[in-house]
């Protein structure tokens, strides 16, 4: 076996060596699963969507969400790689924002948990 000749960071590119972006690419995992799709509106505006897989690319993907700023999609995809890394399968409902309460749907509960008010009190 010949010796190996001593090669610069220009050889390993010309010879399709390893170099550092190739190994730094692969150092992020083979996974792709969840992913960001940015998507225009009719308005044209753009949307961010988040997708995911459960079972590899042989699965259906499932939707995780469509938010206004990238922002909001990137923190749901950390969050729905997280569930996938603890092994669950993610529930949307969980994370998702309750449903605004109007101050008169407030100010009726309040009335109704009090006892010591009367009618006559508002």
């Amino acid at each position: 076996m010949p010796p190996r000749a001593q090669t610069n960071c220009r050889d390993r590119r010309i010879f399709n060596a390893p170099s550092r972006s190739i190994s730094s690419a692969s150092s992020r995992g083979s996974s792709s699963s969840p992913t960001l799709e940015k998507r225009p509106t009719r308005d044209g505006e753009t949307r961010w969507r988040v997708k995911y897989r459960i079972g590899g690319r042989e699965s259906i993907p499932k939707g995780a969400g469509t938010f206004k700023t990238q922002r909001d999609a990137l923190a749901r995809r950390g969050w729905v790689l997280g569930e996938l890394a603890a092994m669950r399968v993610p529930d949307v409902r969980l994370v998702s924002a309750p449903a605004a309460v109007t101050l008169s749907d407030l100010a009726d509960r309040w009335l109704r948990s009090r006892v010591d008010v009367s009618d006559g009190t508002l």
